[in-house]
C-alpha cells in the first residue's frame, strides 16, 4: 500500500513537471491593432520616427516587448507600437514589466534590426510644436510625431 501511494506522488509529481515544462515554452504571439490608425515607429518613443500607418484591425506578430513598447512585424516591416494599440489574440495578455527569471536568458524567436534610415519626403510639412515636439499631419488628419531633427 506504501509503495503505491509513493507510485501514485512520483506519478503526479512527473505530471505537473510536465504541463509546467510545456506551458513554459516560448509561443509565438500575435495581436490586433485595435486603434484607429496606430503608428508604427522606429524607436519605443512617442517621439520616435514613425515609420507607417497601421490601420485597424491589422494582425501583427509581436517579436519582442520593452513594456509598454512592442517590437512587431506587419508584412516585410518591423519597428515599435504602443500596448494601446494591441489586442493580444493568442491568449496571452501584456506581461506588465516582467523580468526573466534568474539564470534564464529571455531571446525573441526573431532578431530585431532596425530598418534602414529613411530620407523625409518632401512633400511634408514638419511643423514644430509649441513644446518642442516635431509633428506632420497625416492624409487622416491626424498629428504624426517625429524625430525633432526633422524640424531644424
Amino acid at each position: 500500500m506504501l509503495n503505491l501511494i509513493r507510485l501514485s506522488a512520483i506519478c503526479v509529481a512527473f505530471i505537473v513537471l510536465l504541463i509546467l515544462c510545456v506551458t513554459t515554452t516560448t509561443q509565438k504571439r500575435s495581436a490586433r491593432v485595435i486603434a484607429h490608425n496606430a503608428t508604427l515607429r522606429q524607436t519605443p518613443s512617442t517621439t520616435g520616427l514613425a515609420e507607417q500607418e497601421v490601420p485597424e484591425g491589422t494582425t501583427v506578430k509581436v517579436l519582442d516587448e520593452k513594456s509598454p513598447w512592442y517590437i512587431v512585424r506587419i508584412g516585410d516591416r518591423v519597428g515599435w507600437m504602443h500596448e494601446e494599440n494591441l489586442h493580444f489574440t493568442d491568449g496571452a495578455a501584456p506581461s506588465a514589466g516582467s523580468a526573466p527569471e534568474p539564470g534564464r536568458v529571455d531571446t525573441p524567436s526573431e532578431t530585431y534590426s532596425p530598418p534602414p534610415p529613411t530620407k523625409p519626403t518632401t512633400d511634408r510639412a514638419y511643423i514644430r510644436g509649441p513644446r518642442g515636439g516635431c509633428y506632420y499631419i497625416s492624409s487622416s488628419g491626424r498629428k504624426v510625431y517625429v524625430d525633432r531633427s526633422l524640424c531644424n
